[in-house]
């Protein structure tokens, strides 16, 4: 394979990632095990997305995309009434944009059930994790049990 062509394929696995490409995940782990695994699970509401500004390690200087959630309930975590959450897309000064495949695509004013990991002041997820729309989670939820509400801050 030449060098030019690996080039290619590289950039377009990097920073070209369309939303609409398939992503394949290994087996997904069952709810117990996943809530394990994760740093925080809860449910809420996508009230805004925004772009914050990252201030250290290699991307000092881009802006990473955010979305801040207005959580309903909670499973696991710090119990706040509501959560940002980071995700992949990096904007840079020079224009370009990265994204990766794994990423999970929120929808502002879609609810969601999430699994996410990280530090609990930058948690994310994937699509490889649990997390889905609240009106797909109906077995998750059984298996969650009540949850608590989140409290006010």
């Amino acid at each position: 394979m030449s060098h030019q062509l690996l080039l290619v394929i590289l950039s377009l696995l990097t920073f070209n990632i369309s939303p609409n490409v398939a992503f394949d995940c290994p087996v997904t782990a069952s709810v117990p095990d996943e809530v394990n695994r994760a740093a925080a699970v809860f449910s809420g509401e996508v009230i805004a997305e925004e772009y914050q500004e990252v201030k250290d390690g290699e991307d000092a200087g881009a802006k990473v995309l955010t979305v801040r959630i207005k959580v309903e309930r909670w499973w696991k975590g710090k119990g706040t009434n509501e959560v940002t959450m980071y995700t992949s897309v990096t904007k840079f000064p020079d224009g370009t944009t990265r994204s990766y495949a794994e990423d999970f695509r929120f929808q502002k004013g879609e609810s969601y059930l999430i699994y996410a990991f990280g530090l609990e002041d930058k948690l994310r997820t994937s699509e490889c994790s649990r997390t889905k729309q609240l009106s797909k989670a109906d077995e998750d939820l059984r298996q969650l049990g009540e949850g608590r509400a989140p409290v006010k801050e």
